[in-house]
């Protein structure tokens, strides 16, 4: 399911996620100008990189999404897809996470993109 979302400032969104289970996620990334809504542009941005850790100061960081590995793919129209396989996702512990996105170009080094819980639920069944 697509969620639309202002991305003008980091935006706090919240991620859930079943263990074991393939994760694939769409978002439609747009910010608000006047009363029209504009896509965001991914053109010109060369990284982006999504951290989860247990808590926001943990040294660990416990899953790692990224377009150098393709878990993270910027796409046309304000676009973007977030994917691990259901081995890396069962790899994690049940539980809530806090994660944070950024962009990277030669103008922003790390730009703050979005940002919140990562929520991982346990298999009812096996």
């Amino acid at each position: 399911m697509s969620k639309t979302i202002d991305y003008r400032l980091g935006i706090q969104v919240d991620i859930e996620a079943r263990k074991g289970a393939s994760f694939h996620r769409r978002f439609h990334a747009q910010y608000v100008s006047g009363t029209t809504y504009v896509d965001i542009d991914f053109t010109g941005w060369d990284t982006a990189t999504l951290q989860v850790r247990r808590k926001p100061n943990s040294p660990i960081v416990e899953l790692t999404f990224s377009t150098t590995d393709s878990s993270i793919v910027l796409g046309t129209l304000g676009r973007f897809d977030l994917a691990k396989t259901d081995v890396l996702m069962n790899g994690l512990r049940a539980g809530e996470y806090d994660y944070d996105m950024y962009l990277t170009n030669t103008a922003y080094p790390k730009r703050d993109f979005m940002f919140g819980k990562f929520i991982i639920y346990d298999k009812i069944t096996t």
